[in-house]
């Protein structure tokens, strides 16, 4: 793959009435996302609301 970063996983489908769902996402930064956080935040939409779950020691 020359330069680019691989990315794999096996899954086994092991019950054939589940629904099975993947998702995927390009990179994002947490300065990123703090920084749309932020941006939502400015906004004061009625339905955004951001607390500080925890702290770190």
């Amino acid at each position: 793959h020359q330069n680019h970063y691989v990315l794999s996983f096996a899954f086994g489908f092991d019950r054939e009435e589940d629904v099975y769902q993947f998702a995927f996402s390009y990179p994002y930064s947490y300065s990123r996302c703090q920084a749309h956080l932020e941006l939502l935040e400015r906004r004061q939409m009625p339905h955004f609301k951001r607390e500080l779950l925890t702290n770190t020691v």
